[in-house]
C-alpha cells in the first residue's frame, strides 16, 4: 500500500506541474500580435508596432499607432 501512494503521489505531482507550465506558457505568451491596417480595434485592444506595443483607448480602424493622436496610447515595449 506505501509503494502505490506513493507512485500515486508523484503522478499527481507532475501532472500539477505539466499544468503549472502549461498555463505559464499561455500567460507569458510575450508580445501582441503585430497592427494591421486591415483590422478594427475596440477600445482596450493591443498591438506591437515599430517595437512599440501600442493600446486601442477607442474603436479604430486603418489608424496607425502613434501619439499623434488620442485612439493609441503607447503601453511598453516588446
Amino acid at each position: 500500500m506505501t509503494a502505490r501512494k506513493g507512485i500515486l503521489a508523484s503522478a499527481v505531482t507532475v501532472v500539477v506541474i505539466a499544468a503549472g507550465l502549461v498555463v505559464w506558457q499561455q500567460t507569458s505568451s510575450g508580445c501582441p500580435e503585430p497592427y494591421n491596417a486591415a483590422t478594427t480595434y475596440l477600445n482596450n485592444d493591443e498591438v506591437t508596432f515599430n517595437g512599440k506595443v501600442w493600446r486601442a483607448t477607442k474603436t479604430t480602424a486603418s489608424e496607425t499607432p502613434s501619439t499623434r493622436g488620442q485612439t493609441w496610447a503607447e503601453a511598453g515595449t516588446c
